[in-house]
């Protein structure tokens, strides 16, 4: 297993175009086409995963991070293939980005790796010089490593100049999402009673309460109540023959009896703040498929963005859901019923219960895997930094199923949150895998 911040040589994935892109003056055909690494971003994965956990950013804040830093990349790559189709014209306000001329060879991979550390560098400003150092050094042994593979210097100095434009570029326009508003907003909680309240044990204050206006990727504003939303949760209730009722008593159940085996699901799938996170725990899978089963530099471009433009937007929806229905979390409901000393077995995130965040964001990496790989059996080493057994999977749906059910069973979500989050997550993946599709 690699260090945490080891500094790996760069994987040779981002010479997609063969020699006959990377070098100036007559084509050598005797010499042999540079062969995509599997290990292409997984240098990059490890770093950020990394970043992630250590500087304690929050599950949306890294899928918005991991978003923009995939377009920049893809949109740094999307020239060198004509099956590629850009994002440009399709995501609000991504318009005007720069692009290769035509006139000078350059390295598509070097320009998508220097607009993509152009996105980080701002993105993790105030993160620390540890951060930014972290940054620097994963780009500038890539460059190095591309320069021993034999592109030129000059077509390296091209395309990091290309790339780094491009970058800034995608920065303006991430500048204009709202986050700015978003984390400064002020919120006055909910009115009624059986509505959210602070999560114990340390009574926190709602977390990011107007993170659902963010500018998603793949929905415009009017569209954000609309599509990809599926039934209304059952209203809250204390009669105990209430549907409401009857899933508080199958969580209760669950608790009472929950076995070795559902702890340890509950436990790989407990993805809080000072982990990976849920976004960084599907790039940490993302990275071990591309390491186990080698993608092109077209289907590893394209999978990086669906997968960060989907988790992204599932925060977008599912944080906007949240704060309109306002459902307590089991923790603060369940001791009102005569259980004033009830726990769940993992803490409960504070935010309101409905939807489900990780059951979404699982749902929404498992399509999109399934959309890549199709059905693909799998093992997940992604916790070993926290001492968990590896786990198998048969598939990516039995994935994203288990990572649901790790809700209930760990007392943070009802099934029948998780049951309807499914749609929200799948939904989502599809409308993000729809932007790379040729038309």
């Amino acid at each position: 297993m690699l260090p945490l911040f080891s500094i790996i040589a760069l994987a040779s994935v981002v010479v997609w175009g063969g020699c006959n892109d990377d070098q100036e003056g007559p084509v050598d055909y005797s010499r042999p086409s540079l062969s995509t690494d599997p290990q292409m971003l997984g240098d990059w994965f490890e770093q950020l995963t990394a970043l992630v956990r250590l500087r304690e950013i929050s599950s949306p804040e890294a899928s918005r991070i991991f978003a923009y830093a995939s377009i920049a990349f893809y949109e740094g790559y999307v020239n060198s293939d004509l099956e590629m189709r850009s994002l440009e014209g399709q995501i609000d306000g991504l318009l005007g980005l720069p692009r290769p001329d035509g006139s000078e060879v350059v390295n598509h991979g070097i320009v998508a790796e220097a607009a993509m550390t152009a996105v980080l560098n701002h993105a993790f400003r105030n993160e620390g010089a540890f951060a930014l150092n972290v940054i620097r050094s994963t780009y500038q042994n890539h460059e190095t490593r591309y320069i021993d593979l034999g592109i030129t210097q000059p077509i390296a100095d091209r395309s990091r100049l290309l790339g780094t434009e491009l970058g800034e570029a995608i920065v303006a326009w991430m500048e204009q999402d709202g986050y700015d508003e978003v984390m400064e907003c002020q919120w006055s909680g909910f009115d009624g009673d059986n509505t959210w309240q602070p999560t114990p044990p340390a009574n926190l204050d709602a977390s990011l309460p107007c993170w659902g206006e963010l500018r998603p990727f793949t929905f415009n504003a009017s569209q954000m109540g609309q599509i990809c939303l599926t039934f209304l949760p059952a209203p809250v209730s204390n009669d105990v023959q209430s549907p409401y009722m009857v899933q508080v008593s199958e969580l209760l159940v669950v608790a009472d009896e929950l076995s070795d085996a559902q702890k340890a699901v509950a436990l790989h799938w407990n993805d809080g703040i000072g982990t990976f996170t849920a976004p960084g725990h599907y790039m940490s899978i993302f990275r071990q498929l591309i390491e186990q089963h080698q993608l092109n530099g077209r289907q590893t471009a394209t999978m990086f963005a669906q997968l960060c433009i989907a988790m992204a937007d599932v925060n977008i929806v599912v944080y906007r859901e949240k704060y309109i229905h306002g459902r307590p979390r089991p923790i603060t409901f369940i001791p009102t019923i005569g259980f004033p000393d009830w726990q769940s077995f993992n803490e409960n995130p504070p935010t309101p219960e409905y939807p489900s965040e990780r059951a979404a964001l699982g749902y929404a990496a498992g399509q999109v895997f399934t959309n890549i790989y199709g059905n693909l059996a799998f093992t997940d080493d992604s916790q070993y930094l926290f001492q968990l057994p590896t786990r198998q999977f048969a598939s990516f749906n039995e994935m994203a199923a288990e990572a649901g059910m790790a809700q209930v069973y760990g007392g943070t979500n009802y099934r029948a949150t998780v049951e309807a989050t499914e749609y929200i997550g799948r939904c989502i993946a599809q409308r993000s895998n729809a932007l790379f599709m040729n038309q």
